[in-house]
């Protein structure tokens, strides 16, 4: 039987993950996943695309807010402006505005040190809402691209690495959910997945950008996964793809499945079965 074999959160969007053993389903994906965002001044959200030094933060969630920490800068215990706090609108990565509420001056003073100009740190608060609407298959998301959680597949990394020039790892993805157990690439195949108490519905093979070959240890930039991911993992024409949506997936390369999870409040664990209740046709054919 297949199972969940690692579980990442990623508290500051585009910063370092954190390992955990169990994860719980909230309204916008995994409860500390991407509830927080660094922004520029005019509230455009910042990511490893173009700051690529942000892989090296390594956010830690403790009560009542996050610890920030980086190479070569003091520790930063943020506190969480709490459910009162006057929202500030900002953007998220396609554009659309949002609700968030401002981590105060300290947090942007270190967050401006990190990567050398004027920006912000924001969270979640109590009035957060990002309906993505449309042909989209999910409710809502927080501050991640368009898919409130990613799953991705053991088996898929490897056969990847196998065909590599240079080694990378799983992090570099940075999904949710690593499954283990499976075939690879069987998840290109995934509409509705049983995990543990919960179920990953909507699935769809993941478009991936240029952060996959950011090192998420140094910041660094290298070639690969790229260059593998072009020549074995290209999509061409999503045939399949649900209705209004096969420009996100045609002209980019696919790994791992872009998901929604109900109950709000079931719990992964990691060593929990996984079972694929309902399939798709994949948009790759191997």
């Amino acid at each position: 039987m297949p199972t969940v074999s690692e579980l990442h959160l990623h508290p500051v969007k585009a910063c370092g993950r954190i390992e955990v053993d169990e994860a719980t389903v909230g309204p916008h994906g995994f409860v500390g996943d991407r509830e927080w965002q660094v922004c520029a001044e005019d509230g455009t959200p910042l990511t490893q695309r173009t700051h690529p030094m942000l892989a090296t933060v390594r956010p830690e969630l403790i009560d009542g807010g996050l610890m920030l920490r980086a190479p070569g800068r003091a520790d930063l215990a943020v506190e969480h402006p709490g459910d009162g706090a006057e929202p500030v609108t900002v953007k998220e990565l396609t554009g659309t505005e949002v609700e968030l509420v401002d981590a105060g001056d300290a947090a942007a003073r270190w967050s401006s040190g990190l990567v050398g100009e004027s920006v912000r740190l924001y969270a979640i608060g109590a009035t957060y809402q990002r309906p993505l609407g449309g042909p989209l298959p999910w409710a809502s998301a927080a501050l991640g691209d368009l898919c409130p959680m990613l799953l991705a597949n053991d088996a898929s990394l490897l056969d990847l690495q196998a065909a590599a020039t240079a080694p990378f790892g799983m992090e570099r993805f940075r999904p949710n959910v690593v499954i283990e157990g499976v075939p690879a690439w069987d998840e290109d195949t995934w509409a509705v997945v049983r995990i543990g108490e919960a179920t990953a519905v909507g699935g769809v093979p993941w478009p991936r950008c240029a952060v996959p070959q950011v090192d998420q240890e140094t910041g660094e930039r290298h070639q690969e996964p790229a260059k593998v991911l072009a020549a074995t993992r290209w999509c061409l024409e999503a045939v399949g793809a649900p209705e209004g949506l096969a420009h996100l997936f045609e002209g980019s390369t696919l790994f791992g499945a872009g998901v929604g999870m109900d109950p709000v409040g079931a719990t992964i664990r990691v060593g929990d079965e996984v079972e694929v209740l309902e399939r798709r046709e994949p948009f790759i054919l191997r």
